[in-house]
């Protein structure tokens, strides 16, 4: 294709990304129920690397595909579905327009820098996942078609690769929100100069015959994608094992067990590419286990890409946390919570995701916590220790959630205080008695309370 097509070499990667959202069927069947076929990525990071010419180029030599270079001619309206001038008539606008076909928004990142309200992501969300944007507000509730095979391409969010720590934060930049976020089914980071280095290729694959093979893809309908079970297995053993791995809640790009719908996405759209099909059946798509396992061989060569890994791996070492009975004590001794009532009522409050304006109303004016300088101390001390951790839903609305390491210690405690009052009262006494002077490093006879198994009371403490 480098040489055939674009004349953008050393970047294998971008071709092979374009090719499969192409490729991807609109629909297919399982388990009884039609789930979303069609492929949604993003491309990102350096400027002038050949992102643009290359999907354009592409779309162009397919003659297929409708480009749309994001600056400050977009509306919402523009984009879902508008009213005429005559306002008696509806105006779809560029998703609906594209219904079943394949959309590039060019310079993506422009949409995320004029804040919130106009980020079109969030605006998406129906047809980003059922294929249907909704006139509710001009014409009743009428909604139009709009399953379209989306391709994203961006420079750095806010245009400054040092904003973030790792590649993968950049795309939370992008989509606004976590929900819009996992709606994509892979990215990719383009970064670094490459040479580009003429390859020496037999052309045989025109324009007519590649044009020909990705309508074939286009024109398949639910019933005639046959995935094996086997494979199916495959993807959602796989799914469930990335749980263990990757940080799907504080960055979504793994979305738990629902990922292997992306694996099966991707899968069904190599096996269209290979042109897989039962036998006497060319106008019918066979997903093999072979094609899955190759689509969760891209997957997590484009994690690592994105720096994925290493953003988990964070994420996850962060939430054991360091000092158990430091932790413990400022959850109680700190906000003088030896009532056990009491307790219940402000833990439980803890055990939640808080704004910092929530959290300092449940810290302050308990214990030592008497004025906002005392609730910064106490919340640097429990970051320090992997209590407590920041969670952007987007660049306006940080909320503060306890770890999971905290969180065993909040359940323990709001046990105890429900069913064994007592219990708690002499734990607070001796953890109180402890960290007053803190003659040892650690309380005498007390076990940490973050070794707890967390299902052990999953059932009676309500979050």
């Amino acid at each position: 294709m480098t040489d055939d097509i674009t004349q953008i070499y050393g970047r294998p990667e971008l071709h092979l990304g374009v090719l499969l959202v192409a490729h991807s069927a609109l629909w297919y069947h399982l388990d009884g129920h039609r789930i979303r076929g069609w492929l949604d990525a993003c491309f990102f990071g350096d400027t002038r690397q050949g992102k643009s010419e290359t999907i354009k180029r592409m779309f162009e030599h397919w003659q297929l595909g409708t480009s749309f270079t994001c600056m400050e001619n977009y509306s919402r309206a523009g984009l879902t579905v508008g009213g005429a001038e005559s306002g008696t008539m509806m105006k779809p606008g560029l998703w609906p327009k594209n219904n079943r076909k394949m959309l590039f928004l060019d310079e993506f990142h422009h949409m995320s820098s004029f804040g919130r309200d106009r980020n079109v992501m969030i605006h998406l969300q129906s047809a980003r996942d059922e294929g249907k944007v909704s006139a509710l507000k001009v014409y009743g509730d009428l909604k139009l078609p709009a399953a379209v095979r989306l391709i994203t391409a961006a420079n750095w969010s806010d245009r400054n690769q040092q904003r973030f720590q790792y590649f993968c934060q950049h795309l939370l930049g992008f989509y606004g929100v976590p929900e819009s976020l996992a709606r994509m089914d892979f990215a990719y980071c383009i970064h670094g100069y490459v040479p580009m280095t003429p390859e020496d290729a037999v052309h045989r694959w025109t324009p007519d015959l590649a044009r020909a093979l990705i309508l074939r893809a286009w024109a398949l309908e639910p019933h005639q994608i046959h995935l094996a079970a086997t494979a199916v297995a495959i993807a959602k053993q796989t799914a469930l094992e990335w749980d263990a791995i990757y940080a799907g809640e504080d960055l979504p790009l793994h979305t738990g067990i629902e990922k292997y719908h992306s694996i099966l996405r991707i899968a069904i759209a190599i096996a269209n590419i290979c042109y897989s099909h039962p036998s006497g059946k060319e106008n019918e798509c066979e997903v093999r286990e072979v094609h899955v396992r190759w689509a969760i061989a891209f997957i997590l060569g484009c994690w690592e890409n994105l720096q994925y890994d290493d953003f988990s791996r964070r994420v996850i070492q962060a939430r054991t946390v360091t000092q158990p009975y430091h932790v413990e004590a400022c959850f109680t001794v700190q906000l003088d919570l030896e009532d056990p009532d009491h307790a219940l009522v402000i833990l439980s409050r803890l055990s939640e995701s808080n704004n910092i304006r929530s959290l300092m109303g449940f810290v302050m004016g308990n214990g030592e916590i008497e004025e906002p300088r005392h609730f910064t101390k106490w919340l640097g001390f429990m970051q320090r220790c992997s209590a407590l951790h920041e969670r952007s839903d987007n660049q306006w609305n940080v909320n503060y959630c306890p770890t999971e390491g905290a969180l065993l210690i909040l359940r323990k405690l709001l046990h105890l205080a429900r069913f064994d009052p007592k219990a708690y009262v002499d734990r607070y006494m001796a953890i109180a008695k402890w960290f007053g002077n803190q003659s040892t490093s650690t309380p005498v006879g007390l076990e940490p309370l973050d070794t707890s198994d967390p299902q052990e009371f999953s059932d009676d403490v309500p979050f």
